[in-house]
């Protein structure tokens, strides 16, 4: 048996919509600069349409690849000479391990591993009985393609009795790393005053933002020093814009946008406000 230390070295893929703001992001940042750290190879391919810009900092060894399009075509011939791209990409890498992140690409993900005889590892970032709703048979599609994947990561028992893997006994619960030593958190100066409620996430529907810049309006009329900072980008952006505009308060409210240093952002909250419809 080689005792080469080479020999244990992985080649590994992960899969995902972009890497642009995002807690799935955040986390694939941080086991692949982990497994780089390492040693290991890594690769990051991105499935999304649109090349966005990587925020977190990534180890310049672990390159990203965007393999989606724009192109005013159908559906299915878009996705067709994806599957040919990602195809080619895999059969040049040959990566001993591919990890999916988020239900529609970890459906992609099986499929891409299936067909090219690789390993798959999938990771549910969603809480499905609720982000599954509305899309319909696509909940019992996901259950249908994770049953071929090679192991299932999940964040609580919830999604791992949702998927009811363990028959098959390749299903684990891992939670959030948190890549960052205690003596490496900014330490919170409390002031006399609550000055500044703040929030980070996608400006997306299951944020609720709505909720909260309603609720901050009327805060406001009794504490007038109030602001409210939200960071994060999203679909929602516009909408919520305009709703700031109606209640009368755009000096009040900022959406600075994204961020690399969320914790150096942190810092200057007096109140975490977390909107959240579910996780």
């Amino acid at each position: 048996m080689s005792k080469n230390p080479e020999d244990k070295k992985l080649n590994i893929c992960f899969m995902t919509g972009s890497m642009a703001t995002g807690g799935a992001e955040r986390v694939i940042t941080t086991l692949a600069n982990e497994f780089a750290q390492k040693g290991h190879k890594v690769l990051i391919i991105c499935l999304g349409r649109t090349e966005q810009k990587t925020i977190y900092n990534l180890n310049d060894k672990v390159p990203v690849i965007f393999t989606g399009s724009q192109e005013q075509i159908s559906f299915i011939t878009r996705k067709y000479r994806q599957y040919k791209r990602v195809k080619s990409r895999l059969s040049y890498e040959k990566p001993n391990v591919i990890i999916g992140f988020q239900n529609y690409i970890n459906v992609q993900a099986v499929i891409y591993g299936k067909r090219n005889q690789i390993p798959v590892v999938i990771s549910e970032r969603s809480f499905p009985q609720k982000n599954l709703r509305g899309f319909l048979g696509f909940g019992l599609l996901c259950k249908l393609i994770y049953s071929f994947a090679d192991a299932a990561v999940f964040q609580t028992n919830e999604q791992k009795k949702f998927y009811n893997m363990a028959w098959r006994r390749r299903d684990t619960i891992i939670m959030n790393p948190l890549r960052c030593a205690a003596a490496e958190i900014p330490f919170y100066h409390v002031r006399d005053e609550v000055r500044i409620i703040g929030s980070v996430g996608r400006l997306e529907k299951t944020k609720n933002y709505p909720l909260l810049i309603k609720t901050f309006s009327r805060l406001k009329k009794r504490f007038p020093q109030l602001r409210l900072v939200i960071w994060g980008t999203g679909g929602m952006q516009e909408e919520l814009y305009e709703l700031v505009k109606l209640l009368g308060i755009e000096e009040a409210v900022s959406f600075p946008g994204e961020t690399g240093d969320i914790f150096g952002q942190m810092i200057q909250f007096d109140i975490f406000a977390f909107s959240s419809m579910y996780e």
